[in-house]
């Protein structure tokens, strides 16, 4: 008889999300949107496992290239697992801890969407049981995740190189201004080893003029 394949039964099992009959079907949705990119199917299964998006880091990492008043202006620096940002398809759940709320919200995902021949996918989604505004977004384009996490206690911003990254109230980072940040696809495509000050131009009501304009 031959040797029952591990692997084999594993993706032969069948998925917690209804909409998708077998683990296959996940891991196939994972890597067709990623250009056919190869996922270890053992790996994509244990990070699918985990509910919650990142972990505490008790030792927030130098490497962030932050100032001292940065590294002590509030913002909770995690450890993320990006296999298990790739491994969310439309109908997960998806814990997130905010320790700024002392609360997990709960994230519905709801769209998956691949741009740039799958060099950058975004997952998008509300937050369950919040009244508006309860949405949240996160983009991975190689090393870096950025997102987005709207409630109605203010709005949460998230960056991350690799495995380590920070979350914390707009209104911490920027002072009390309510401000939107647009990050230039260069950055998602190429993201940097170290932190990126962005001109003025990217923030709020400025984003998109030229120096020139007032």
């Amino acid at each position: 008889m031959p040797t029952p394949d591990p692997v084999v039964d594993l993706l032969q099992q069948p998925d917690s999300n209804p909409d998708y009959p077998s683990f296959q079907d996940r891991v196939t949705a994972v890597s067709v949107r990623r250009n056919n990119q190869h996922f270890d199917p053992r790996a994509l299964w244990l990070a699918s496992q985990e509910p919650e998006a990142w972990q505490p880091l008790e030792t927030p990492s130098q490497s962030f290239g932050l100032s001292a008043e940065e590294m002590q202006d509030g913002r909770e620096f995690v450890r993320i697992d990006p296999l298990k940002i790739e491994s969310l398809v439309p109908g997960d759940t998806l814990e997130i801890p905010i320790a700024q709320l002392n609360t997990t919200l709960v994230a519905y995902i709801e769209d998956v969407r691949s741009e740039d021949n799958g060099r950058n996918v975004t997952w998008t989604g509300q937050l369950a049981g919040l009244d508006a505004p309860n949405e949240f977004t996160l983009t991975r384009g190689g090393d870096l995740i950025m997102g987005g996490i709207s409630t109605p206690d203010g709005i949460f911003e998230l960056q991350a190189h690799g495995s380590e990254g920070w979350i914390a109230s707009g209104a911490t980072l920027f002072k009390g201004q309510d401000q939107q940040i647009v990050v230039p696809p260069e950055l998602i495509e190429s993201p940097p080893s170290q932190v990126v000050y962005l001109e003025p131009e990217t923030f709020g009501e400025h984003a998109g003029h030229s120096h020139d304009q007032p």
